[in-house]
């Protein structure tokens, strides 16, 4: 059963996922990442998942693109992502999720996709294309994580 395997894949979104974005002018001047972030995001890798993000940037530009890499690159965490899983655009239909899964090289598998993020209606469609989902990094860590071998009580 598809259920009994666990997320060989992370996406998480980034604002108010990971962190606070900074805004300058109308363009992405930074992010301020919730405590326990980069902590997560190691556990995540440790546990065997690669990781990746799914972010709604807007217009996806090169320049738009640029500034998210910077600003992750300024919070200390761009290098956590794989370049080809850094996915961008709307997540109001499971075209992204079915694009992630397919960088991914998931596409068959959708179900060892874990998307993270606090947008309710984004984790709904995340869930209608296959992927599992989680609220926030304290929730993935759990759902990646192997379960503590029982005492045999």
């Amino acid at each position: 059963m598809a259920d009994t395997h666990r997320p060989s894949v992370v996406f998480f979104d980034i604002g108010q996922t990971l962190g606070v974005p900074r805004f300058d002018g109308g363009r992405l001047a930074g992010l301020d990442l919730f405590d326990g972030v980069p902590v997560a995001l190691h556990a995540c890798r440790d546990a065997g998942c690669r990781l990746g993000v799914i972010s709604d940037i807007g217009p996806v530009t090169a320049a738009a693109v640029a500034d998210v890499e910077a600003a992750l690159r300024g919070a200390g965490i761009l290098d956590d992502f794989e370049p080809a899983l850094r996915i961008f655009g709307p997540k109001d239909a499971t075209a992204i999720f079915d694009r992630a899964a397919d960088a991914a090289g998931l596409k068959r598998h959708p179900d060892r996709c874990l998307f993270v993020g606090e947008n309710a209606s984004e984790r709904a469609v995340a869930t209608a294309a296959g992927f599992r989902v989680a609220e926030d990094v304290s929730g993935a860590f759990t759902v990646v994580s192997p379960p503590a071998p029982s005492s045999g009580a």
